[in-house]
């Protein structure tokens, strides 16, 4: 049994796992894939995920890029993005994913990407219209020329909140998000009890 891997799930005393024989010793250990592992820690710089939310994440890549390339990120209607290159999509919909794991409030509030024009520099902006919406506007100049992406993210002043990455300008984005969203709840709060 020495060096065999098993299953935590196909696990079986006496069959696979110890006691093996009577006065058994045996012991057991956790196993990692390493060339999965090693891949995880050389690539963790572009992804910033866990172990357990890259290898999540790498299962489900090629069904997600797709659900990008049809009109969605992340289950999020997505318009506008003729141009922007797949690799960019994808990486727009990775960091979503791992923005909606870290504030799972705004699951499912989000209602539209949209690939717009923007003011000159700005890369995106969160907006809520008035019926309470909340939409990502991503500038459709900038996200056409990944070469520009790029060197605005990596430019990009980090006073108000840590960017230098696509992942960091969505999370500056995401905490208006998370601003709207708590207007929106205490809005519903003082309207249920009878104070507007």
């Amino acid at each position: 049994m020495d060096g065999k891997v098993f299953s935590v799930k196909k696990i079986m005393p006496g069959v696979n796992t110890p006691p093996m024989h009577p006065n058994c010793h045996c012991s057991t250990a956790p196993y990692i894939d390493e060339k999965k592992y090693y891949e995880w820690l050389d690539s963790y710089d572009q992804h910033h995920m866990s172990y357990n939310d890259w290898v999540e994440w790498k299962n489900n890549e090629i069904s997600r890029a797709l659900a990008v390339r049809n009109g969605n990120t992340y289950g999020i209607k997505t318009i506008n993005g003729q141009g922007v290159s797949n690799e960019t999509k994808a990486d727009l919909d990775k960091d979503i994913h791992k923005l909606l794991k870290e504030y799972p409030v705004l699951k499912g509030r989000i209602l539209e990407i949209s690939f717009t024009e923007l003011s000159n520099n700005e890369i995106a902006s969160a907006r809520i219209n008035k019926n309470l919406d909340l939409a990502l506007k991503l500038n459709i100049n900038i996200f056409k020329n990944k070469d520009m992406l790029h060197e605005l993210i990596e430019n990009e002043n980090d006073v108000l909140s840590p960017k230098g990455s696509m992942y960091g300008y969505l999370k500056h984005e995401f905490t208006h998000f998370l601003e709207y969203q708590y207007a929106i709840d205490h809005s519903e709060t003082v309207t249920r009890l009878g104070m507007l």
